[in-house]
C-alpha cells in the first residue's frame, strides 16, 4: 500500500516540474504595445557580474521545491554562468539593449534617469515572476483536482493576486515617466561602499516591516498602494554602491524605512551595525543575488547556513509575518565598507 502511495504522488509532482521548467522559458516584452519575443534579460548587469566572477561563474541560489532529490524542500546553491545567472524573459532583444544600455555599460552618476532604469528593471522582473507564479499556481490547482488532491492554495493565490495589482499600478506608473522622460519623482539612498563587491544583487519589495519590528505598511490590504523599494548594487567611478531606489508614490513607506535605518544604526560606533543591516536587508528580501565563488568558499559553514536558512525562511513561508527578520542574523558575514551616503531628496 505504500509503495502504490509513493507511485500516485510522483505523477503529480513530475507534471508540476514539468510545467514549471516550461513556464520560466516564457515572459513577454513589458515595453508598451511590444510583440517581439523576450530574450534572457539580465537583472544584474553582465559587466558587474564579471567583477566576481570566477572562470566565467558565480554562486547563485537555486529553487529545489520540486526536485525528487530534494522533498523537503529547500534553496540550495549552486555554480552558473554569467551569461545565464539573474535572467529573466522581460524585454525583446531590441528593448532590452535600448532601454538599459546606460546602465549596462556606464558607472551609475547620481542621475535620476539612470536610478529610474534600476528601478524599472527590478519592477519588471517582480512582475513576470509574479504571471509565472500565477499561472504556476492556476496548473497547481488543475492538477490538484483531477488527482483528488487537497491543496491549500486560495490564500496564496490572494497575496499574489495583490502583488500582482500592485506591481501593475507601479508599472503604469513608470512607463509613464519613461514615456515622458520625467524622473522628478524618482528618489534614492546610495551607500558608497569600498572595494569590490563579494555579492551583487536586484530586487524589489513591498517593505512591510522596519529595524525595529514596526509595521510600515499592512501588505494584505487591497484598498492601497503599496510603498514599493528597489534594490541594485551599482557600479562607481571608485568601488561600487548599494542603490536604493523609489517613486514619490511610495515616500510614506520608504521615508518611514529609513529613518528606521538611522535609528538602528545612530547609537552604534562609528556606524558598526549598518554592514549587518544592509546585509541582512538583501539576503531577506532579495531572490536575485550573484556570490563571488572564492568568497563563498571561504565561508565557514555556520556563515553558509545562516544565509541559506534566511533565505529559506522567507521563500518557503512568504505569508507569515516577518517582523523580526531585520532585527537579527546575517552577522559578521558581509563587510560592507561604507564611505559615504548620497540621497536626492
Amino acid at each position: 500500500m505504500r509503495k502504490n502511495l509513493k507511485i500516485m504522488n510522483k505523477t503529480p509532482k513530475n507534471e508540476l516540474l514539468r510545467i514549471i521548467k516550461k513556464i520560466k522559458l516564457k515572459g513577454k516584452c513589458l515595453s508598451i504595445n511590444c510583440i517581439n519575443k523576450p530574450i534572457k534579460s539580465h537583472a544584474i548587469s553582465q559587466s558587474l557580474l564579471k567583477l566576481i566572477s570566477k572562470n566565467g561563474e558565480v554562486i547563485v541560489f537555486e529553487n529545489n521545491f520540486f526536485n525528487a532529490r530534494n522533498p523537503e524542500g529547500t534553496i540550495k546553491e549552486k555554480k552558473q554562468g554569467i551569461a545565464k545567472a539573474t535572467t529573466f524573459p522581460g524585454f525583446c532583444s531590441y528593448h532590452d539593449n535600448y532601454i538599459f544600455e546606460e546602465i549596462d555599460n556606464l558607472n551609475f552618476d547620481l542621475s535620476g534617469k539612470q536610478a529610474f532604469l534600476y528601478l524599472f528593471r527590478s519592477l519588471s522582473k517582480a512582475i513576470i515572476q509574479k504571471e509565472q507564479s500565477i499561472t504556476l499556481l492556476n496548473e497547481a490547482k488543475k492538477i490538484a483536482e483531477s488527482n483528488n488532491l487537497n491543496l491549500k492554495l486560495n490564500s496564496f493565490e490572494l497575496g499574489i493576486l495583490i502583488g500582482m495589482m500592485n506591481l501593475t499600478e507601479h508599472k503604469l506608473n513608470l512607463d509613464s515617466l519613461l514615456s515622458n522622460n520625467d524622473f522628478k519623482s524618482i528618489r534614492f539612498t546610495l551607500f558608497h561602499v569600498e572595494g569590490m563587491p563579494d555579492i551583487l544583487f536586484s530586487g524589489a519589495t513591498f517593505l512591510d516591516y522596519d529595524f525595529q519590528g514596526n509595521q510600515i505598511q499592512n501588505i494584505s490590504r487591497t484598498d492601497i498602494l503599496f510603498g514599493l523599494l528597489a534594490f541594485s548594487s551599482v557600479k562607481l567611478e571608485e568601488g561600487w554602491g548599494i542603490l536604493f531606489v523609489w517613486d514619490s508614490k511610495s515616500d510614506y513607506a520608504c521615508l518611514a524605512f529609513f529613518n528606521s535605518l538611522k535609528e538602528y544604526t545612530k547609537e552604534s560606533k562609528e556606524n558598526a551595525k549598518l554592514p549587518e543591516a544592509l546585509a541582512r536587508f538583501i539576503i531577506t528580501r532579495c531572490d536575485c543575488t550573484a556570490i563571488n565563488i572564492d568568497f563563498w568558499e571561504k565561508l565557514n559553514n555556520t556563515k553558509k547556513k545562516d544565509i541559506l536558512s534566511n533565505i529559506n525562511n522567507i521563500v518557503k513561508y512568504p505569508s507569515v509575518e516577518t517582523k523580526d527578520n531585520l532585527l537579527f542574523g546575517i552577522e559578521n558575514i558581509f563587510n560592507f565598507k561604507v564611505s559615504k551616503v548620497s540621497e536626492n531628496y
